[in-house]
């Protein structure tokens, strides 16, 4: 054992001497094997790793599970082998080299390190950050093998996010020509301000676009292109939005492709860079501000250590005749993971044509073609994201130092997905005839057909976001994107209607459906938000004078968020600086402070998408409010849905919930008996314990009112101007032509008591009555004070304003119809109603539609004015203080006590 440690001893001790001169940060091997992560179990003896003929030396981990050695311990077959290493002890933080302990499991009980020896460790940087360097030896004994990483495995050609914890496909995108239909797999990205279009030169005529495309370099090529028209404006923007690109860990990315930028004032090309985890974008090319007017080779590097898109970015120029043209876009192999599994084309003399490679064990190989079918080759051009292959193809012999990985491929049917996936040989064994003049080449074509689960398949088989799925834009090219809209609720584009949205009469104005041919007004959209003349959309403008105009539109029925996709979607233009749009959504518990978005700051006149994201689980209700100044500019919305993820509900208005569909008990007929009884002598209880308070209530009336006369006599003549006023039970009888005050402890509570009360608290004068008294001291109202009364003989006294500022109750409530309230179970919607200035007597008369115009959302509305219908008998008990009820119109506020 000793001797063992010496030896051990003196093989560090040479390799230091080797490498002391050397920056094992610059100089390292490179090991790319996903299957070394702590968390692949070894199912299969023969593909157990072992690093017993492993070179000495210093070692970079790049597989996608990991780049480092585990630091806990690693349970014997895991790692691919049956004995993992691991190391025990920290990574280094500086940039000093470190002795750790390496580990071997053989899976003694309670020796988590059979096997130690001694391994360095340094801690190394670059662009895309931090790594680790290892420097190794070869292991003791097979299957023994190092650990690194400890994600969970994937598919061939797949890696593992682990920032969104599931398999990514890894493959190369398809390089595009613009030959074909759509734009391949570049998307329009959905917030810039117009599209990418394609043409050819045969339709560039009289245009500073160019006559011929590069890619056949003829009149009858396609490329694409954005220029500038009567509808766009200078400094408007297309965006192209890539897949996303897993880059190698060891090659560089770039993308390649041709431009022009023509136009005496020329537009822009930018190339960003977006994080697919931070979403974050850097610019990393611009073109020149010079023209370019002939077809312009460009490569651009792409440094990124992480998953990210590309985006193109064109800018049209400020002259009329501004033009951006693109074509041929394509990425080097550099923009694909090297992981098992993966394939590419090399060397072909065109886009989707090459020999095949196939990546494994950290290395490019090539396959054999013996006994190679056409089936094979639809299943590679597939997984490369073409259609088809054709059955012949020129050859593409590798370089002789290129490995050969398979023989004797052969797929039973092209619908599988990946080549590995087929019977073949093992890997890394193959016939004796087999050469690299045999190698497999194919040329593939067809555009991509096979969307990612997370897209939506348009019917010409372009592929675009779930998120794009009618939302009233053409984004699929056909229009199949907006095709059987029928689940999405809300949804309107305002050329038969207002469809289910409603106008509020609260509101100062009201929203006009009009279009662009027939409007007056210079600052309204030309066009609705699909670019058509004649299309309608809903408009706000601005008054010449006056005040600041608000217009509401509600959706009336209640929906509920079943899902982390519900949302509200809608485009809107906006030229005013002094107004806003809100879009707000009144959940069940909190409708007087309803969640939303304002949108304040003029974009251009141009209409703009926005949507909100309802949080998963509220019952809610939308509605836009625009505001706007005089002489200000417009506001307008159109083409506004919800996505189905959000559900129309029945909402009642005694519960937090939404009502569910009754559900059968499966109760056992003893316990049903024992409810029965219950309902039946609760109910009872409740009823007499009612009457018994309305007794009470009606004996305790009477000293209310001595009370509160009492306080009246008090205060007469006393000069204090800042008290806040209430007579609940001040109530004037009205006889024929006289007004006989209601007795109280003997002594009538005559005018002169209020006109005194009126000079002592100066109350102002609101309105106007008719003489009611019979004598000179009874003729009139005082100053300041109103008498209300209806048709059941009932009056009172009003006042104004309410000045003190110590008043501990400044929020009004109508006595009769907060009692209504909170005897059936409303009191938490009683300020909805009172902040309207609603009454008990209103709402005798008034409709849903009614109380819908004064802002109260139509499920609260129907449960109220139902249970105030079923009992028409108790009208007397809440209506006591019956205001307003012959206009029709809510109530002022009432005096109902006496508070210094």
């Amino acid at each position: 054992m000793k001797r063992f440690g010496v030896v051990r001893m003196i093989v560090l001790l040479f390799f230091s001497a080797v490498h002391a001169t050397t920056d094992p940060c610059q100089n390292y091997g490179v090991i790319n094997q996903a299957r070394r992560s702590s968390a692949a179990e070894t199912d299969d003896p023969d593909l157990d790793i072992c690093d017993i003929y492993l070179d000495p030396g210093w070692y970079r981990f790049t597989s996608y599970t990991g780049g480092v050695i585990p630091t806990s311990c690693v349970q014997p077959y895991h790692c691919s082998t049956q004995v993992p290493v691991w190391m025990n002890g920290t990574l280094p933080q500086g940039d000093d080299i470190v002795i750790r302990t390496a580990c071997g499991n053989l899976g003694v009980p309670s020796d988590c390190c059979t096997i130690p020896f001694d391994i360095r460790v340094k801690r190394c940087t670059e662009p895309g950050g931090a790594f680790y360097v290892y420097e190794l030896q070869p292991t003791y004994s097979c299957p023994m093998a190092y650990c690194a990483g400890n994600l969970p495995l994937c598919p061939d050609g797949e890696v593992y996010d682990d920032f969104h914890k599931h398999c990514i496909e890894t493959r190369p995108v398809v390089p595009c020509d613009f030959e074909r239909h759509g734009f391949c797999e570049w998307l329009q990205e959905r917030n810039d301000d117009l599209n990418w279009a394609k043409t050819t030169g045969e339709h560039s005529s009289g245009s500073v676009l160019p006559g011929v495309d590069h890619t056949k370099e003829t009149a009858a090529g396609s490329y694409a292109f954005i220029q500038s028209t009567a509808s766009n404006q200078p400094g408007d923007t297309a965006r192209f939005i890539s897949p996303v690109i897993v880059p190698s860990e060891t090659d560089t990315c770039n993308i390649n492709f041709y431009y022009q930028v023509d136009g005496s004032e020329a537009g822009m090309l930018r190339i960003y860079k977006k994080g697919y985890h931070s979403n974050r974008r850097s610019l990393v090319w611009t073109s020149p501000l010079n023209r370019v007017n002939t077809w312009t080779a460009t490569v651009v590097s792409l440094v990124h250590a992480n998953p990210f898109q590309v985006i193109i970015e064109g800018t049209l120029g400020s002259d009329g005749q501004s033009a951006v043209s693109l074509d041929d876009v394509s990425f080097s192999p550099g923009c694909s993971s090297d992981v098992d599994g993966a394939v590419r084309l090399v060397d072909g003399a065109m886009f989707g044509e090459g020999r095949v490679e196939i990546y494994y064990d950290h290395e490019w190989g090539t396959i054999c073609n013996r006994s190679w079918t056409q089936t094979n080759g639809d299943v590679i051009c597939s997984q490369l994201g073409y259609t088809s292959a054709l059955p012949r193809s020129q050859q593409y012999p590798a370089p002789a130092s290129t490995p050969i990985h398979l023989d004797e491929v052969s797929c039973s049917s092209a619908n599988v997905t990946k080549i590995s996936s087929c019977s073949h040989s093992r890997w890394g064994h193959y016939h004796p005839h087999c050469d690299h003049q045999k190698d497999v080449s194919v040329a593939c074509t067809g555009q991509w057909h096979r969307c990612r689960d997370t897209e939506f398949t348009c019917s010409n088989t372009i592929c675009v976001p779930p998120e794009v799925r009618c939302d009233f834009t053409n984004d699929c090219g056909d229009n199949s994107d907006e095709q059987g809209c029928g689940e999405y609720p809300g949804r309107c584009d305002f050329q038969d209607g207002l469809c289910s949205w409603v106008q509020a009469v609260s509101d100062s104005a009201d929203w006009v459906r009009t279009d662009g041919g027939t409007t007056s007004s210079t600052e309204a959209p030309p066009t609705d938000h699909r670019t058509r003349t004649g299309g309608k959309y809903l408009l706000l403008e601005a008054p010449s004078t006056g005040r600041t105009r608000n217009a509401v539109l509600t959706l009336s029925e209640y929906y509920l968020s079943t899902a982390e996709d519900c949302k509200v979607f809608f485009h809107y233009f906006m030229t005013t600086r002094s107004g806003q749009l809100s879009l707000r959504l009144a959940t069940r518990r909190y409708l007087d402070r309803p969640a939303g978005m304002i949108m304040t700051s003029p974009l251009g006149r141009r209409w703009v998408r926005e949507e909100m994201v309802v949080p998963i689980n509220t019952t809610f209700q939308v509605s836009f409010e625009g505001q706007i100044e005089p002489s200000s500019g417009v506001i307008a919305i159109d083409d506004i849905s919800l996505t189905p993820s959000c559900v129309k509900v029945q909402v009642d208005s005694t519960r937090d919930d939404p009502k569910a569909a009754p559900q059968e008990s499966g109760l056992p007929p003893p316990t049903i008996a024992a409810i029965a009884v219950v309902c039946f002598v609760v109910p009872l209880g409740l009823i007499v314990a009612a009457v018994s308070l309305c007794y009470l209530r009606r004996k305790n009336s009477a000293n209310e009112l001595r009370e509160a006369v009492h306080e009246l006599e008090q205060r007469s003549g006393h000069d204090n101007p800042c008290i806040e006023h209430h007579y609940d039970h001040l109530n004037i009888h009205q006889t024929g032509q006289h007004a006989q005050a209601a007795q109280a402890n003997g002594a009538a509570v005559t005018f002169q008591n209020l006109q005194r009360f009126q000079r002592a608290n100066g109350i102002q004068k609101q309105t106007q009555m008719p003489p009611v008294g019979a004598s000179s001291d009874e003729k009139s109202v005082p100053e300041g004070l109103t008498v209300n009364m209806d048709s059941s003989g009932y009056a009172f006294l009003q006042k104004s304003t309410v000045c003190s500022p110590y008043t501990t109750d400044a929020t009004y409530t109508d006595p009769a119809l907060c009692r209504f309230l909170k005897h059936h179970v409303f009191s938490e919607f009683t300020d909805m109603f009172t902040d309207k200035g609603l009454t008990l007597s209103f709402l005798h008369s008034a409709s849903e539609k009614d109380l819908i115009n004064f802002g109260i959302p139509i499920a609260i509305a129907v449960a109220v004015l139902k249970k105030l219908h079923e009992q028409p008998s108790s009208e007397n008990e809440y209506t006591s203080l019956n205001v307003g009820a012959a206009s029709g119109q809510p109530a002022i506020k009432p005096i109902t006590n006496v508070h210094v």
